[in-house]
């Protein structure tokens, strides 16, 4: 189930596509497009909308070109991304917009301006259509093809433009078109996109739900007042930052459990920003710091008299991400192992690292320190929509007849496992798995970890809004300090070594993120957790890590 249907919504609110359908009609945005649409009917010739990162100018684009695409006696062309290397490249392009085919690279500059010449002449003149040419993200463009849509407006009859130019860009855009003074001339209509204020920006948020809204249904009221001031203030009416704010705050909003995006909501949203911010900037400062001192490492190892520096020097840079744990010169090997890590190995450069080898789980060993566990590892009632099967792939990993027939066995008052009433209180037995166990040696992408099952899978509930596949790890320690059952939840597919983990997490939405890390099973805990084909899939495709 997508996020959004849990507030009765039918599309996403707050993608990050510019889909012309959002564009939220602001004074300034209408005032634009009724400017920019007379200013083409009259072919009146160039056009700019300038605005800053954000403002939406793309938007504001695709909605200009939908709403002049209606009309026949208008011929659209769109440049998305006009960055080109040379006015021949600009100009071949041109070409196969207005003329339907790329011509011969071969023709000179000259050649294909007359192309472009007929082509218009043909169709602006003969066929009476008004030719548009609407180009995004302009500051990319050269000089050398600013100058060729001057000499492209040169086209005329006695009372219009053959050729109507539309460009939207940025702020950079403006400096290079007031050093040409033959090209700023011919401006026609000139607009300035501003953020929106406290009032409009309300508008366009209310305006987003509602249009993401089924038809019949009244639109949810999900922001308090606090909270659209807090956005305003944090955004400062930036439409590009207010869509990706409001987005995590109804993520931020599900997870905890809120009927509305409150001001707290919001704070929590812009902290987490913070934090990921400052962790980022940690991470480059500590991996300048780390290269610097395993240079230094690398040349003075060799001396005798420094030698002995050389453990507290690892011993410091042990908490460094990306940095091995123990550093040995090439073709020497560490007498003692390291106790294992979840911190950044590295597989090939200046060091070996020394690994030690994960010795097999043995299944009588894992029965063994396994004598004491619980009968259950707990109780569940199952949410509508959800079976059985579902349940037991959550909690166990896997679905088989021999699970469910001990999963039956410990519910008599089920008689059919295919129709388990929702009413009905689930016992789900602790089972020790076979000859196949996890290997303490996988890394799973961990975003939480708890000690009760029913709160385990309520949370891997919650997480199913965001598309994860997910799936429980029950594990069990011995002994004293943290004895007992624990349950994490991690992604359903492991992998065999923490950098390709730790990228996976990095591709977590940014509200999981922050919680989120890379786990594997410690030595002294037993892992409970069945093994199914994702897990044999990745051991197959991975190094032998058993």
């Amino acid at each position: 189930m997508k996020y959004y249907e849990r507030l009765g919504l039918d599309r996403e609110p707050f993608s990050s596509s510019p889909d012309p359908e959002f564009l939220f009609y602001s004074e300034q945005h209408i005032a634009c497009l009724q400017e920019l649409e007379i200013a083409v009917r009259l072919r009146r010739g160039l056009n700019l909308v300038i605005g800053d990162i954000g403002t939406g100018k793309t938007t504001l684009c695709r909605r200009f070109v939908r709403n002049l695409s209606r009309n026949r006696g208008m011929s659209v062309s769109l440049l998305l991304d006009p960055g080109f290397a040379s006015a021949r490249a600009f100009l071949r392009v041109l070409c196969a917009q207005f003329c339907g085919e790329l011509p011969d690279s071969r023709l000179s500059v000259w050649s294909l301006k007359e192309m472009i010449k007929k082509a218009l002449l043909q169709q602006g003149m003969r066929e009476n259509k008004i030719m548009v040419l609407i180009i995004d993200e302009g500051q990319k463009m050269p000089s050398e093809c600013l100058e060729l849509l001057r000499e492209l407006l040169n086209y005329e009859t006695n009372d219009a433009k053959l050729l109507q130019i539309v460009i939207f860009g940025q702020r950079e855009l403006e400096p290079v078109v007031e050093a040409m003074p033959n090209l700023l001339d011919r401006v026609n209509f000139y607009h300035r996109l501003t953020p929106l204020g406290l009032r409009e920006m309300r508008g366009m948020i209310r305006y987003r739900v509602e249009q993401a809204t089924g038809q019949g249904s009244f639109p949810p009221d999900l922001f308090t007042a606090p909270a659209l001031w807090t956005i305003h203030r944090a955004t400062s009416g930036y439409p590009r930052k207010v869509v990706r704010l409001c987005h995590k705050c109804l993520l931020q909003m599900i997870i905890a459990h809120k009927p509305r995006v409150t001001r707290a909501v919001v704070r929590a949203c812009l902290r987490e920003e913070w934090q990921l911010g400052r962790r980022c900037r940690g991470w480059l400062v500590g991996g300048l710091a780390a290269l610097v001192l395993v240079g230094g490492l690398a040349s003075v190892r060799w001396i005798p008299q420094v030698r002995a520096l050389v453990p507290s020097l690892e011993s410091a840079l042990a908490g460094v991400p990306g940095v091995p744990e123990r550093l040995s010169p090439p073709g020497q090997e560490s007498e003692s192992c390291p106790a294992p890590t979840l911190q950044g190995v590295h597989e090939q450069g200046m060091f070996n690292v020394v690994r030690c080898p994960t010795p097999p789980v043995d299944s009588v060993g894992l029965a063994r320190a396994c004598e004491n566990l619980p009968e259950l590892f707990g109780t569940l009632y199952l949410a509508r929509g959800e079976s059985l099967s579902e349940a037991m792939r959550a909690v166990y990993g896997v679905y088989n007849r021999e699970l469910l027939d001990k999963v039956m066995a410990a519910n008599p008052h089920v008689s059919d496992p295919d129709h388990v009433s929702g009413a009905a209180m689930l016992r789900f037995p602790a089972i020790v798995p076979g000859e196949e166990v996890l290997s303490s040696s996988l890394r799973w992408v961990r975003l939480d970890s708890l000690s009760s099952l029913e709160k385990a899978h309520s949370r891997l509930r919650q997480y199913t809004f965001f598309d994860l596949k997910l799936r429980l790890l029950p594990e069990y320690t011995a002994g004293s300090g943290r004895a007992g059952l624990r349950f994490q939840v991690v992604l359903e597919k492991p992998e065999t070594n923490v950098q390709a983990a730790r990228a996976r997490l990095e591709k977590l939405p940014l509200a999981l993120q922050k919680d989120a890390d890379v786990y594997s099973t410690p030595l002294q805990t037993a892992p409970l957790g069945q093994v199914n084909a994702l897990v044999r899939d990745t051991l197959a495709q991975g190094p032998d890590v058993r």
